[in-house]
Formats: C-alpha cells, sequence, structure tokens
C-alpha cells in the first residue's frame, strides 16, 4: 500500500471534545500517516463550530440528533454518508470507533478490498440499563461485527469477556491513558491548607456518578472541599451545591484539557465513583484511573467497576461503596490525616502508569496494529 492514510470514523464532533481521539490522531501522525476524519455533528452544545484544520482533512455530516439510543433512527443517513465518502476517497486503514458507525466501514473495506481497525471504546448497549436478553443480542451483534474487521482495539481487557472475543482474533488493548505531563512540569506540588478534591469530565446524570454521595459526605467535614470541572445536565445541581455551601464545592465549568491536567497535578485527591449498576462502569476503566496514575495521585472509586479491580492491583487508592456516606466520609479524612498514604499510593500509581499505562506504550501498541496490518496487504 503506497497510500499512508488512516481515516477515522466516529460519531462525534468537533474533536476538541474527545480526548482520546485527538491522542490516537496525534499518534498516528507521529508515525508518518496522514489523517482524514469522517465525523457527525450532533448539533448539540457546540453545534456550528469551527476550528482551523492543519493536521487531518475533515468530513462533517451537520444532522441535528441525540447521542445514544435516541440517534438510531438517524443512522442509515449517517451510514450512506460514511460508505460514500469512503468509497470516493483513498485510505490504507479505515479506523472505525464504536457500533454506530461500523457497518458502513466495513462494507466498504470490502468493496475497497482495504483493511478495517474496530474499536469499541464504549460498548454501544453497556451505556444504557435494559433487560439481559435485550442487552445480549446486542453484544453478540457487536462481536461479530468485531470479528468481521481486520483487528479489534479495545480500551479495557475485560472487553474481551465481555464481548466474548476468541484468542483467533486479533485484539489490541490500548488504554485511554493521559499524555504524560509530570515530567514537562516537575512541579513539588505544594501542600494545600484545604484538603481539595477535583473531579472533570462528563456530568450527566445517566453516568450514574454518585456525586451526590460524596458531597453528602463532605458536607460535615472540616478543611475539605471539591471542585467540578465539566459540561452536562448534572452542571445545575453542581452550581446549586456551589451556592449552597461555597467554601466546600466549587464549579469552573468547561475548562481546557490542559488545565484539568494542571489542576490534577495540584489537587490532594482525585475520585471517580461511578456505580456498577450501568455495565459500561463494570467493564471499562475510563481515563480517571490513568490521569490519577499520571499524576501520581490516589483515586478514590466506587467497589464493582473495572477502574476498582485495577486500583487494587496496583494499590493506588482506595475503594469505597459510593452507596455507603459515611464509608465515603472515612475514607476521604482518612487521606487527609495521612500525607504519607496519600503520598505511597501515588507513587504506586505513578509506577504502574510508567511500567504498563503511559500512553507512550500505547501508542507504539497502536503503530505496531497498523505496520502489522500494512505488511499483510
Amino acid at each position: 500500500m503506497e497510500n499512508k492514510t488512516i481515516v477515522f470514523v466516529k460519531h462525534c464532533y468537533p474533536v476538541e471534545r474527545d480526548t482520546r481521539l485527538i491522542k490516537l490522531t496525534g499518534a498516528t501522525r507521529k508515525g508518518g500517516y496522514s489523517v482524514k476524519l469522517l465525523l457527525w455533528d450532533h448539533c448539540e452544545e457546540l453545534c456550528g463550530s469551527k476550528h482551523p484544520r492543519s493536521n487531518w482533512e475533515e468530513f462533517v455530516l451537520r444532522l441535528e440528533a441525540s447521542y445514544g439510543v435516541k440517534s438510531v433512527p438517524f443512522w442509515p443517513i449517517w451510514w450512506l454518508f460514511v460508505l460514500l465518502k469512503l468509497v470516493s476517497m483513498e485510505w490504507s486503514i479505515a479506523y472505525v470507533i464504536d457500533f454506530p458507525s461500523v457497518v458502513p466501514v466495513l462494507v466498504a473495506g470490502r468493496l475497497k478490498s482495504k483493511p478495517v481497525i474496530y474499536e469499541s471504546e464504549n460498548t454501544f448497549i453497556d451505556q444504557v440499563i435494559v433487560p439481559e436478553p435485550v442487552r445480549s443480542v446486542f453484544l453478540t451483534i457487536e462481536k461479530n461485527l468485531a470479528k468481521l474487521s481486520n483487528a479489534t482495539v479495545l480500551v479495557d481487557e475485560l472487553q474481551i469477556q465481555e464481548l466474548n472475543l476468541t484468542s483467533s482474533s486479533k485484539i489490541v488493548v490500548i488504554y485511554d491513558s493521559t499524555i504524560d505531563m509530570f515530567r514537562k512540569y516537575n512541579l513539588q506540588i505544594p501542600k494545600n491548607k484545604i484538603f481539595t478534591l477535583f473531579y472533570a469530565g462528563m456530568l450527566y446524570k445517566g453516568k450514574n456518578l454518585n456525586l451526590d454521595k460524596l458531597i453528602t459526605a463532605i458536607r460535615d467535614t472540616e478543611d475539605i472541599r471539591v471542585v467540578f470541572a465539566g459540561y452536562g445536565d448534572l452542571t445545575e445541581q453542581v452550581e446549586k451545591w456551589s451556592k449552597e455551601m461555597p467554601n466546600k464545592v466549587e464549579f469552573i465549568g468547561r475548562v481546557p484539557y490542559q488545565e484539568v491536567l494542571e489542576r490534577s497535578l495540584k489537587c490532594d485527591l482525585l475520585f471517580v465513583l461511578r456505580d456498577p449498576k450501568l455495565p459500561v462502569n463494570r467493564y471499562i476503566c475510563g481515563s480517571k484511573l490513568f490521569q490519577a496514575m499520571m499524576c501520581s495521585k490516589p483515586l478514590l472509586v466506587n467497589k464493582g467497576t473495572s477502574t476498582a479491580l485495577k486500583v487494587i492491583k496496583d494499590n493506588c487508592g482506595m475503594v469505597v461503596s459510593a452507596h455507603n456516606v459515611e464509608e465515603i466520609k472515612k475514607a476521604i479524612i482518612k487521606l487527609k490525616a495521612n500525607h504519607e498514604l496519600r503520598r505511597k499510593l501515588g507513587m504506586n500509581g505513578r509506577k504502574a502508569y510508567e511500567k504498563r499505562f503511559s500512553w507512550e506504550i500505547m501508542e507504539q501498541r497502536l503503530l505496531s496494529l497498523y505496520s502489522e496490518i500494512i505488511n499483510k496487504g
């Protein structure tokens, strides 16, 4: 294959909202490949946003629709857009992310005799709570579609078990790790006068974040506060907390990713209390764990999640029952009172990051996958 172009297909827009896609495209360009993107602008919060593009070509379907299952009626329009674009352009590998986009990419791959990489970043049906028989049907469909691709990229090794993928499939786990900023800043992190927890990310009720439990846990404590950053349908509630308890809760809204990392480095404790009743939380750990590891910070997590399993294995945080407010409170107070414990847990996480989870390691896995697929062609 003389043409070294990777085309990424994902129903998201703009790219700035998707830190993983930014990392994937950055690693791809670093490997000497050109990048094209096929995206779906759902015309929600950032409809009409325009950003200068110098590192890739971008083709955008502008079609107003909600995300998730509510977007299903609009999939045929998205599929037709993707299929026509892929058939008309030149590319070496199509890298399709998530279930809603995979069908037209597989068809285009067959028509053009080109390889397809399928990434299951968020198992589609696991983002909502549905009866188990319905979930089982969707998982079977996704598994079979993944097997039709030349390789499957997962973001957590537990997905192999969930999708029941066999060793005969080409499977690569590329964690949603954080780019290493620790060495760049080389900070001597100051001791905060007030013990500070920090959370940045999407603030949606449907993600079952258990934020209310955390707020209840710290409400009557001394010298403990929590800072929230992000967007979503929970922001109104977070703003209400910040007005009711200005000394305990601060909401800073949407901030640049760079600031997220800087604040993570300067806080005392990071947390993610997502509920395992939502299947995606049981099988995918997400980026918060690696953010904490990179920053050498302990992480407070909810039991029963993939994140909790990794925290236990590497002894890099504390696991609690998010529905037990007293347990959350005791864990936070314990970490607040014991600087040496926080340092030890943070160092354990940093060591795990450097040995197994750094984005540099993930980049090499991605570029090795490209080389293997292209050489086979």
